[in-house]
C-alpha cells in the first residue's frame, strides 16, 4: 500500500510534503504506516562515485506484520515477509 510514496521519493526528495510522517525525538521525519522502522544515528559516510554511502547505527527499531515492499530490477513487488525459511 505504499508503492505511491515509494514513486514519489523517487521523484521528488520535497515528498515529504505529500506524504503522511512525524519527527521522532531527534527531529527526523519518520513515515508514517512502514512495516519496519528503523532510527540511527549517523556513523560513517564513504564517498562512492555519484553517491554518498551513510553508515547507520541503530538506537531504536519498530516492526508490525504485514508484506514488505522492495525495488529490484526497475520495478517494485511484494516481499512476503511471513513466509517462513525452508
Amino acid at each position: 500500500h505504499q508503492q505511491a510514496i515509494g514513486e514519489a521519493f523517487v521523484r521528488s526528495i520535497d515528498a515529504f510534503g505529500r506524504t503522511a510522517f512525524r519527527f521522532n525525538e531527534a527531529g527526523v521525519p519518520i513515515l508514517s504506516g512502514c512495516l519496519a522502522v528503523f532510527e540511527c544515528t549517523q556513523y560513517a559516510c564513504h564517498d562512492a562515485g555519484d553517491h554518498t554511502i551513510i553508515l547507520g547505527e541503530v538506537q531504536t527499531a519498530h516492526e508490525r506484520p504485514g508484506d514488505g515492499l522492495i525495488f529490484a530490477n526497475g520495478a517494485f513487488a511484494k516481499l512476503p515477509l511471513s513466509a517462513t525459511a525452508a
